[in-house]
């Protein structure tokens, strides 16, 4: 089906590629957390065709907690699910035709209550099967 997650899909992928993306800027020796709210979700179907691989996108917000209690929290990011390299691509927001954030919202909203709760629990279980 068109929700089917694609081969290799994974949340911590997309963590690992928004902190190798985005350092903490003040030195890892004084981080304290790291804490990241991710979403995942296909783009709205667009074709029906079983065929079609749907483009997947995650938008990651993260706060850093460092050892003197600051905190900060980096801007929203959003990217993309590269089928070709099993790899989430940043979205240069500057180079897109299209807001990213827009994309995302799009897409989000444009599901029912049932799919949303369905892409929030493939997020938690980091899109196992099992």
């Amino acid at each position: 089906s068109w929700l089917d997650p694609p081969p290799g899909i994974n949340v911590e992928k997309l963590k690992r590629a928004h902190l190798s993306s985005f350092p903490p800027k003040l030195g890892i020796e004084r981080v304290v957390n790291i804490e990241m709210e991710v979403l995942c979700c296909p783009e709205l179907p667009i074709r029906n065709d079983p065929d079609y691989v749907r483009t997947w996108l995650g938008r990651v917000e993260r706060t850093v907690t460092f050892a003197n209690t600051k905190k900060v929290t980096t801007p929203v990011k959003f990217f993309v699910w590269a089928i070709q390299t099993f790899e989430w691509e940043l979205i240069e927001e500057e180079l897109e035709e299209k807001d990213p954030a827009s994309e995302f919202s799009e897409c989000w909203t444009g599901f029912s209550r049932e799919l949303q709760f369905y892409c929030i629990l493939k997020n938690t279980v980091n899109f196992g099967l099992k």
